[in-house]
């Protein structure tokens, strides 16, 4: 695999995981009946969800790295070659 490849797999590995977790901050923020533990919002854990979101974009930071970097190495060796 690729040093490509492996950017992208990654970067939309961290895209779905940020998706999910915002996609529970907002279930988790949503009026409820019922108190949560934590006495913040509804029935989750708020702040592991946003630490989740900061992981993920750190993730996806990363991964964008990793793809310049691979783009940047073709690129040198394209004028190598040439």
């Amino acid at each position: 695999m690729d040093a490509l490849s492996i950017g992208s797999n990654a970067a939309v590995s961290a895209i779905r995981s940020f998706d999910q977790a915002a996609a529970r901050t907002v279930r988790d923020s949503a009026p409820s009946s019922t108190p949560s533990p934590n006495g913040i919002g509804g029935n989750g854990d708020l702040i592991s969800d946003f630490v989740q979101q900061i992981q993920a974009q750190a993730a996806f930071q990363a991964s964008v790295s990793v793809i310049k970097t691979a783009d940047q190495m073709t690129g040198r060796l394209l004028d190598v070659k040439a």
